[in-house]
């Protein structure tokens, strides 16, 4: 039987069960022993239950349980091995929150928006390749996990879920987000990295639940140029874009006036723009693993910078803006870098900590050198 074969005292029974109250069960039951709805309206909660519960094969058990199938509010079906989804499941039209994650599943019926009471659909760790155009009718979806499938892309209609207020999509292989993503007014939470990602919406700007929010993390993607829709959330504190593909800052970074945290190791940076030293809040700076040869003088402005990380590049010696730093508590360097920087290093008076990446015995031999001068500073070789 499917719902679209009931008449229409059983579409408004089946309503009754939205509210997931025994009450509304109990009527049920009661209209079904008076025979004024069929008998058959069971045999999809049958099915449920006998897929919910495999390894119980006795029908009468699984009437008895129907009163608890029918109200279920929740439903947590993970790690089953499932490679599809029951299509009887849409009958439970008081679920509220569904759990299918790390199973099997390659697609989303489009009949699961029928399941008009869900607000949390939470599909993580399986193989799907695209969610249905239709998934914009579930009007009161508050919570959409698909992390760590197969996505490429989202549907425009994804534009339409007004009510949703975290959107999980680390671990997919997105290369673009659609524009109506910016029409998510609610949207709190979104999470993008280890994805494909070569470029960002600007709509993203308009979402201003999340333009508050103090981070965002693009780690693990494929930016060639830094996101532009990043530099219309002035209040952003931290970004991550580790494990990209940035050649270059843009010229006008000083716009992001709150950035505490900026992130960028392991990405293809040949020089950073003058505009950073305008940072001022910026309290730590990751440029490990780039191509960097020179820091430019404008980081001697940067009061509020604390932490330094610059190994993995391409400095002969330490950056003569680094003795600059007035309140540097945190630095990371190379082995040959300290080494052929000693004077430099024995400037630094305020360094609290000094982490230098190399081998052993001569990064030890290099830590006594500086002892005599820093007497202040705790030294530690790092890997």
């Amino acid at each position: 039987m499917k719902i679209e074969d009931l008449n229409e005292f059983e579409v408004k029974m089946l309503e009754l069960l939205q509210t997931g109250e025994k009450w509304a069960v109990e009527l049920f039951f009661q209209q079904m022993e008076g025979g004024l709805i069929r008998k058959t309206m069971l045999k999809p909660y049958q099915k449920i239950w006998h897929w919910y519960y495999p390894t119980q094969k006795s029908t009468v058990l699984a009437i008895a349980q129907m009163h608890q199938v029918m109200g279920w509010q929740r439903l947590f079906v993970t790690n089953r091995q499932l490679t599809q989804v029951p299509q009887e499941l849409v009958w439970l039209k008081s679920l509220k929150h569904l759990h299918l994650s790390r199973n099997l599943l390659k697609h989303l019926p489009t009949d699961i928006v029928h399941l008009d009471n869900l607000r949390g659909l939470i599909i993580n760790n399986n193989q799907i390749k695209e969610l249905p155009e239709e998934i914009g009718q579930m009007k009161n979806l508050e919570k959409l996990d698909v992390r760590g499938n197969r996505l490429r892309e989202l549907p425009q209609s994804i534009g339409q879920l007004q009510q949703l207020k975290v959107l999980e999509l680390k671990g997919n292989q997105l290369q673009s987000l659609p524009e109506e993503i910016g029409k998510l007014s609610q949207l709190e939470s979104i999470t993008l990295q280890s994805n494909a990602l070569q470029t960002l919406p600007l709509s993203l700007a308009n979402l201003h639940e999340l333009n508050h929010r103090e981070s965002f993390n693009l780690s693990r993607n494929r930016f060639v140029s830094f996101p532009e829709v990043l530099l219309l959330m002035p209040d952003l504190q931290h970004i991550d874009l580790k494990n990209n593909q940035l050649a270059a800052l843009p010229s006008n970074i000083h716009l992001l006036e709150q950035l505490q945290n900026l992130e960028l190791r392991n990405n293809k940076i040949t020089r950073l723009p003058d505009a950073i030293g305008q940072l001022s809040k910026l309290s730590s700076l990751d440029l490990r693993n780039n191509l960097l040869t020179d820091l430019p003088n404008s980081l001697k402005t940067l009061v509020s910078l604390k932490a330094l990380d610059i190994r993995g590049n391409a400095f002969d010696k330490l950056p003569d803006v680094v003795a600059m730093l007035p309140n540097l508590k945190t630095l990371y360097v190379d082995l040959p870098v300290a080494e052929a920087s000693i004077k430099q290093l024995t400037q630094q008076k305020n360094l609290q900590y000094l982490y230098i990446t190399g081998e052993a015995e001569k990064t030890e031999a290099v830590c006594q050198q500086l002892q005599v001068y820093m007497t202040g500073c705790t030294f530690q070789r790092s890997a």
